[in-house]
């Protein structure tokens, strides 16, 4: 009786564990970006005139998407690369008003990917986004959340600092 127990045990870590090595390489590796970032030190200022100044932060649940590494979202707009992020991370950049494609996948047993229609109506938006058990999903709110500057961070921050604040973004 033991032995059988030791095998479903086994059975069950092993049925758990294989969910989050599905696409390993796509955990870890973020795709390239078409799109000019915006440096953390320009969050207050405004878009150019006719454009909206956009974060979007991933705000997945830790609990669920953390310890497998399969908390990475990869975002598109319009079928260009915005960016990839993790748990806890955003991306700032500049979007002409106007209606977008925007596409995210997410790895875990399967590969998840959504496609939506976003509206870019106001000056400033502010978009989360998430996994799901079987999707990848954003939504709309009216401000970031509370010490946003303190839990996010921004990944392709590094490579931002290195210009002047005179810059309204660089394209990496």
């Amino acid at each position: 009786m033991k032995k059988s127990m030791k095998f479903k045990l086994t059975l069950l870590l092993l049925i758990a564990f294989i969910p989050g090595c599905y696409g390993i390489h796509h955990k870890f590796e973020r795709i390239e970006h078409q799109y000019t970032l915006i440096p953390r030190t320009m969050h207050g200022l405004p878009a150019e005139v006719g454009n909206s100044r956009v974060v979007i932060f991933n705000n997945s649940n830790g609990l669920l998407y953390g310890p497998d590494l399969t908390d990475k979202i990869d975002i598109f707009i319009d079928n260009k690369p915005l960016g990839s992020i993790r748990m806890h991370e955003y991306i700032m950049f500049d979007l002409m008003l106007g209606t977008h494609n925007l596409d995210m996948t997410h790895y875990d047993l399967f590969k998840f990917s959504n496609s939506y229609n976003l509206e870019i109506n106001d000056n400033k938006m502010y978009i989360e986004v998430y996994n799901g058990f079987i999707s990848t999903k954003f939504k709309l709110v009216h401000e970031l959340p509370d010490h946003f500057h303190e839990k996010y961070r921004n990944p392709y921050e590094s490579l931002l600092q290195d210009h002047s604040e005179a810059n309204r973004g660089i394209n990496y």
